[in-house]
Order: structure tokens, then C-alpha cells, then sequence
């Protein structure tokens, strides 16, 4: 009979905190983000229902950071999304590469438990009201 090695759950989760180390999740709070790129699209295939979805993925400074990280985002249609809104910033401001935004996320309690984030680029509002105002 072998002898098994002791699982080193330490090590293990070390390596895997420092996988997700070059992403950036955002979660509830306030960001300053410089992009260092103009988008990059991309696309993503969920293995929980086998659909593809559209994205961008973004080469992001947080906070004035020395610490660059990709920033997934899904496309969406709406200015809702944060995807419109960083389009509308890019459309108005000669593009991502080398803008600043603040990224504003909330998080809302919804009906069935689980929480919901919002997004709101605070340079995208003027270019919102002007775009909802052409529709």
C-alpha cells in the first residue's frame, strides 16, 4: 500500500487566490479606473447552460494602482449596463486608451434572496441623457 501524501489545503489555497489575481471583480464601492487599452472582444462559453456571451475585456489601473487587471464586461444594449455606458465615454472622449472613469457599484437585495449589482460610470451620465434624448 502507498503512502499518501497529506493534502496541503494552505498551499492550495494560496495558488488559487493568485489565480484570480489579474481580474478585476468589482464589488460594492467606488473605482477609478485608467484604461490602459481600447477594448478587446471577446467571448465567453458558460459551461453551466453551454451559451456564448459576448464581451470585452478590458486592460484597467484601479485606484491609481501599479497593479493592471482585465475587466470582463458583458455587451449590453441598454445604458443601464455598464457596457453602454463605457461605449458612450469611448464614442465621446476618443476612445478608452488612456481615460479615466468612476465606476459607482451598488448592491440591492432582490425578491428572492440574492443580491443584485448596479453600475453606474459617472463620466457616461451626460452622454446618457444626450443619447436617450436622440432615441
Amino acid at each position: 500500500m502507498e503512502k499518501q501524501e497529506k493534502f496541503e489545503y494552505g498551499k492550495e489555497l494560496e495558488q488559487l487566490s493568485k489565480a484570480g489575481d489579474s481580474i478585476f471583480k468589482p464589488g460594492t464601492g467606488n473605482y477609478k479606473l485608467l484604461f490602459m487599452d481600447e477594448p478587446v472582444p471577446v467571448v465567453f462559453h458558460s459551461e453551466k447552460d453551454g451559451k456564448d456571451i459576448e464581451q470585452v475585456k478590458l486592460s484597467v489601473r484601479i485606484d491609481d494602482g501599479d497593479v493592471l487587471k482585465d475587466w470582463f464586461v458583458s455587451k449590453s444594449k441598454t445604458t443601464k449596463g455598464v457596457f453602454m455606458q463605457l461605449m458612450l465615454v469611448g464614442a465621446n472622449c476618443g476612445g478608452l486608451k488612456g481615460n479615466s472613469v468612476t465606476l459607482i457599484v451598488n448592491s440591492q437585495l432582490e425578491k428572492g434572496g440574492a443580491y443584485k449589482n448596479t453600475y453606474t460610470v459617472l463620466e457616461a451620465l451626460p452622454f446618457i441623457k444626450r443619447f436617450n434624448e436622440k432615441k
